[in-house]
């Protein structure tokens, strides 16, 4: 096994814990996966054109459940004080560290392509993200504002959950709006910026 393969797989296995711990589920609305699990996709995997290796490579030093929540799993327990800014940091760093495994597993072309890809399936919910924000460089008033209205998405999420039951036309509706007011945030300049950030339009397989 190289080096940089053993750094791989060794940095893989110390982040499952602080990974598996955003399991929220992430996605468009806040609702699908990303990092990990997407890779584990089989119409990604053919969009990315991987090799048996890499997918081999993948199915054993990515567990199963690493990834799943990244794109709202930093929305999660988002709350006033310090508790909160300690665990965003936390998904931060853990986030940044399993990029750098899949990075080490993809060549630079496929991780580009990976990095659309996670945004289009995340979809404007990834906006609460760090690096997200980072470089779209958004403002502190427009991170609050970002927090807020997806804080104000889990309450309503969680009240129809309470009232009996999900209807997924009601919380299709409700991602969708939702989306809508995350965009709004940006200025015209920023939207330009992340939309190009999303790359070439591609269509999952939701059947998966």
């Amino acid at each position: 096994m190289n080096v940089r393969l053993w750094a791989t797989t060794a940095m893989v296995f110390v982040l499952v814990p602080a990974l598996l711990a955003q399991g929220q589920g992430g996605g468009r609305g806040g609702q699908r996966g990303g990092g990990a699990a997407l890779l584990r996709r089989a119409d990604v995997q053919k969009e990315l054109n991987l090799s048996a290796t890499q997918i081999e490579s993948i199915n054993a030093k990515l567990p199963a459940g690493q990834g799943r929540g990244q794109g709202a799993g930093q929305t999660r327990g988002q709350g006033a004080g310090q508790g909160g800014g300690q665990a965003r940091g936390q998904n931060a760093e853990a986030r940044a560290q399993m990029m750098e495994a899949i990075k080490g597993i993809l060549d630079a072309k496929q991780f580009q392509r990976f990095q659309e890809l996670e945004l289009q399936r995340s979809g404007p919910s990834a906006l609460a993200r760090q690096d997200v924000a980072e470089k779209l460089k958004l403002s502190d008033a427009q991170k609050e504002s970002i927090q807020s209205i997806n804080q104000e998405q889990q309450q309503a999420m969680r009240d129809m959950r309470q009232s009996g039951g999900v209807d997924p036309e009601e919380m299709a509706k409700m991602r969708e709006e939702t989306g809508k007011k995350l965009l709004a945030v940006l200025t015209d300049g920023q939207r330009k910026q992340w939309e190009g950030m999303l790359g070439k339009a591609f269509k999952f397989d939701d059947g998966q």
